[in-house]
């Protein structure tokens, strides 16, 4: 939920490519801290960043889809997409 308040001030900022990419990046770092921390706190943290960049990553994909897409065909495109 934290991601989706986060969305709107991000996409007004970065375009949808450096959001695609800078979430990725985002999202990499925190399974590496998943993978090495210990500490219950910081794997929050960083399972937070996870959630937070895998909403990123999906509502900027599932616009673009949208957004390239026919209307003709629309349907049946996002419908593979998911």
């Amino acid at each position: 939920m934290i991601g989706a308040l986060l969305l709107p001030k991000a996409r007004t900022k970065v375009s949808r490519d450096g959001l695609v990419g800078g979430a990725t990046a985002l999202y990499a770092l925190a399974t590496l801290a998943l993978a090495w921390l210990h500490n219950v706190a910081l794997l929050s943290v960083a399972m937070i960043m996870t959630g937070i960049a895998w909403i990123s990553i999906l509502s900027a994909l599932q616009v673009a889809a949208q957004l390239t897409l026919p209307a003709w065909v629309r349907a049946r495109g996002l419908a593979a997409f998911v």
